[in-house]
């Protein structure tokens, strides 16, 4: 298992378990704010950018922190933390 400290080093899982704490933390004004726009999260600063357009959401995450990992959640979709049930929503953890 990768050292949970140095999110960095985090497995694809690990980034998962991260970016969904992060987000569950902030899903209330989340989805009073931004509902329907996606979320990338960086999970070492616990960074959320959004955007109505993923694309842009991403390209705005990747240039503030170029070479990190980033979780990518549409607000308002994942609907709980404990479920593998995603409500046809597919959960990714990638470096871009």
């Amino acid at each position: 298992m990768a050292d949970m400290t140095n999110k960095m080093n985090a497995t694809p899982e690990e980034l998962v378990t991260l970016g969904e704490q992060i987000y569950f933390d902030n899903k209330d004004s989340l989805e009073k704010k931004h509902f329907g726009e996606f979320a990338v999260i960086e999970v070492e600063s616990k960074d959320i950018i959004t955007d109505k357009d993923k694309l842009k959401a991403i390209q705005q995450a990747q240039k503030k922190y170029p070479n990190r990992l980033f979780y990518i959640v549409q607000i308002g979709k994942l609907k709980s933390q404990f479920t593998s049930e995603m409500n046809e929503v597919r959960r990714y953890g990638w470096t871009i």
